[in-house]
C-alpha cells in the first residue's frame, strides 16, 4: 500500500473514533434546559411523612411524654439516619393507612403491617426484619383430656 493510503485509512479511523466518542456526550434535549422550560430542578426530598398506628407495643406506640416510640420508631429513625433525611411520623389509623400511601399523604408505612394477598397488590414491602411466631400457652391441669390429644397434633 503506499503511503497515501495509509494517511486516508488512519484519518478515517481518526474521524470514526472522534465521532463515536462526540455521539456519547450528553446532550441537552429539547424542554429539558432550566432555562427554557421554566421549571425549577427537582431537589431530593429532605423530609420523609411516615405514618403509623401507634398501637401495638413494643413496636410502636406512644410513650408518657407523648413520643412516639418503640422498635418500628427506632427502625425508621435509623433508615432515615442513613438515608440523609428527616423522619416525621404521622399518627394515623391502621385501616388507612394504605390509602394514605397511595393518596400520597404519607410517603412510607411503618406499623408492624405483615404482607398479605390483599396488601400485596395495592402496596409493595420490605423483606421482612421480623417474623411472629404464633403460639398457646396453656396449664396442662386446666385442659380437658380430649383438648390434650388435639394439642399434641
Amino acid at each position: 500500500m503506499n503511503r497515501l493510503a495509509k494517511i486516508l485509512i488512519c484519518m478515517l479511523c481518526l474521524t470514526l473514533i472522534l465521532g463515536t466518542v462526540a455521539g456519547c456526550g450528553k446532550t441537552k434535549q429539547q424542554g429539558q434546559d432550566k432555562a427554557d422550560s421554566g421549571e425549577q430542578p427537582k431537589e431530593e426530598k429532605k423530609v420523609w411523612i411516615v405514618g403509623t398506628s401507634p398501637d401495638y407495643p413494643p413496636f410502636e406506640f406512644v410513650d408518657e411524654k407523648g413520643n412516639f416510640a418503640g422498635f418500628d420508631m427506632d427502625l425508621i429513625q435509623e433508615v432515615g439516619n442513613r438515608l440523609g433525611v428527616e423522619v416525621k411520623i404521622e399518627s394515623l389509623e391502621f385501616e388507612s393507612l394504605i390509602a394514605s400511601l397511595k393518596q400520597g399523604k404519607i410517603d412510607a408505612i411503618i406499623s408492624c403491617m405483615s404482607p398479605n394477598e390483599e396488601r400485596l397488590k395495592e402496596v409493595d414491602f420490605t423483606k421482612p426484619y421480623y417474623k411472629t411466631k404464633h403460639g398457646v400457652l396453656v396449664n396442662p391441669a386446666q385442659v380437658k383430656p380430649r383438648l390434650k390429644s388435639l394439642m399434641m397434633c
